[in-house]
């Protein structure tokens, strides 16, 4: 073999070997983004699968199961995907067995329960926690009740039932002082009586 054929094996080599490294990163990359649904969820292991495609009998093809994504620092909060959910798995290097998800977006099957850029809203089932402001509202209207407002100090309620209503001032830890209302002692006011 001559020093020619030698260098064009040696460059043919190298070519061959860029291009396998190239497609391995390339598919590195596509795997380490993945849009899904959640098909399945284990809120007690904290664990979810979802669809990462389609196989070749148009089945769902589905993930290993993953961890979700939660705060988990002094602020600590639970709220497990949901069947139907979209959430994107994030694969670090493309390697799934590190992968986890976290939430993605709206869908037509569930939809932002807001369209104002002045408020955050949460809503899970008929509760309704929306703050705008100085304001706080939680909203369970289907049962009738439970609606209230706090705002610089002020608590506004609606129930159908204000006999129902009770109360604690004071520490609620040490010591409390429990309260009912009494409807035939209730005062009448407007809305604009309240600060």
């Amino acid at each position: 073999m001559t020093g020619l054929e030698t260098l064009l094996r040696e460059l043919s080599d190298s070519l061959v070997a860029a291009h396998e490294r190239i497609a391995d990163l390339e598919g590195r990359l596509e795997r380490m983004w993945r849009p899904g649904t959640v098909t399945d969820v284990d809120a007690a292991q904290q664990l979810y699968r979802h669809q990462i495609g389609v196989d070749d009998q148009g089945q769902p093809v589905k993930s290993d199961w993953i961890p979700y994504g939660q705060h988990a620092g002094d602020h600590k909060e639970h709220i497990a995907p949901s069947v139907g959910q979209q959430m994107m798995m994030i694969s670090p290097d493309g390697d799934h067995s590190q992968a986890f998800g976290v939430p993605f977006t709206w869908s037509n099957a569930n939809a932002s329960p807001s369209t104002r850029s002045d408020e955050s809203v949460r809503l899970r089932g008929d509760v309704k926690v929306t703050q705008r402001g100085d304001k706080h509202m939680t909203d369970t209207k289907p049962t009738g009740g439970g609606h209230f407002i706090l705002a610089t100090g002020a608590v506004v309620t609606k129930i159908p039932d204000p006999s129902k209503i009770k109360f604690v001032v004071g520490d609620p830890n040490n010591n409390p002082q429990w309260f009912a209302l009494d409807p035939s002692v209730l005062l009448p006011c407007d809305k604009e009586d309240i600060s």
